[in-house]
C-alpha cells in the first residue's frame, strides 16, 4: 500500500519513495535560481555558436556547451517540479495534450 499523501501538500516522485517539497518558500527561491542559470547557459551558448566557423576543431567546445546547456535545462525541470508539479520542458513535445 503506497504512503499517504502527507497534509502539508508534498508530493512523491512516481520513481521514488521520497517527499519532496512544493509550494515552499524554499523550492520557489530554487525555482528562481535555476530559471536565472537556465537563461545564462542558453546566452553563453548561443554566444559560443554564433562565433562558430564550421571548423572540425570547434566541435569540442560546441558539445561541452550543450551538455552545460542540457543539464542546466535538467536543473530546471526539477526545480519546476519541486515547486509546482510541473515538467515544462519536454524536448520534441508539443506540450501537455489535455491544455491544447
Amino acid at each position: 500500500m503506497p504512503p499517504a499523501v502527507p497534509a502539508n501538500r508534498h508530493t512523491v516522485r512516481p520513481w521514488t519513495t521520497s517527499w519532496r517539497p512544493q509550494w515552499t518558500d524554499s523550492a520557489r527561491g530554487i525555482y528562481a535560481a535555476r530559471a536565472e542559470e537556465l537563461i545564462a547557459a542558453i546566452r553563453a551558448h548561443v554566444g559560443q555558436v554564433t562565433q562558430r566557423q564550421g571548423r572540425q576543431r570547434e566541435l569540442g567546445d560546441y558539445f561541452a556547451s550543450t551538455d552545460v546547456v542540457q543539464a542546466a535545462a535538467n536543473s530546471f525541470n526539477e526545480a519546476e517540479f519541486d515547486w509546482c508539479g510541473s515538467f515544462p520542458l519536454a524536448p520534441n513535445s508539443t506540450g501537455c495534450p489535455v491544455w491544447r
